[in-house]
């Protein structure tokens, strides 16, 4: 809150000292209550000018943050927050999901690319209430997300992936436009720090991931760690034929 504050007399070292002590005024003596309740209700509204400006400040630097078809998060915010998690909290684990949809392009074709945003934002709504407090959403491009599940292990990551999955392949999209469209994604998934232990790597292996799926036939979960499993088995397909 804003302070004034009435110096014992008006010698220049109490006034200054005043100010250092992050007082906004001063009341001269002699003065009257007129003047004492005119400067209180200028500092107020001051003071409420600014906490209105400040809450304004933040809330278009979130925005900044926030894609507008889906309401998830765009790159810019996924970058850093990611980042900041890693270096932060280290020692928690995080398993980050690479999750495209299946044969969007044929959606888009078919229904119009009005549709095809709709499709998008509908399949956000899905996601969103399953997605714990500390975990988010990131619009990654077109039809791409990825998901950060902060707390969540290798284990964890891929069961959490395998329910948005699930759900989305039980959901009717486009319902309102009586299309009824069932649609499904395909995801990867990659943990720190058993998979990665830099933001580069775990996108990237989660990438690799999300490469496997669509190479299997789509419409599933494949993690990382399955990819080391079977790397050297015969007939898994190379992650660079996508």
């Amino acid at each position: 809150l804003p302070s004034l504050y009435v110096p014992a007399n008006n010698d220049k070292d109490h006034i200054i000292a005043g100010f250092a002590a992050a007082a906004q005024d001063d009341i001269v003596k002699p003065s009257t209550k007129e003047e004492l309740l005119a400067r209180v209700r200028t500092h107020l509204a001051l003071h409420k000018t600014q906490q209105a400006l400040k809450a304004s400040q933040a809330k278009y630097r979130e925005l900044s943050f926030i894609d507008d078809l889906t309401g998830f998060y765009n790159t810019r915010y996924l970058y850093m927050a990611l980042q900041q998690q890693l270096t932060e909290h280290a020692d928690q684990p995080l398993s980050i999901v690479f999750m495209d949809i299946d044969k969007f392009k044929t959606v888009v074709d078919t229904h119009g690319h009005l549709n095809g945003s709709r499709a998008i934002a509908e399949l956000a709504g899905v996601i969103k209430p399953l997605l714990p407090e500390s975990c988010f959403g990131v619009s990654y491009g077109g039809d791409e997300f990825v998901v950060v599940l902060t707390g969540h292990d290798q284990q964890a990551g891929a069961q959490r992936a395998e329910q948005l999955r699930a759900a989305i392949a039980d959901t009717l999209f486009l319902s309102e436009q009586q299309l009824e469209l069932h649609i499904t994604v395909s995801c990867g998934v990659a943990s720190y720090p058993d998979d990665a232990s830099t933001m580069v790597d775990l996108l990237g292996n989660a990438d690799h991931a999300l490469f496997a799926t669509k190479h299997r036939g789509k419409n599933g979960v494949t993690t990382f760690a399955e990819i080391r499993r079977a790397s050297d088995q015969e007939g898994f397909l190379p992650l660079n034929q996508g």
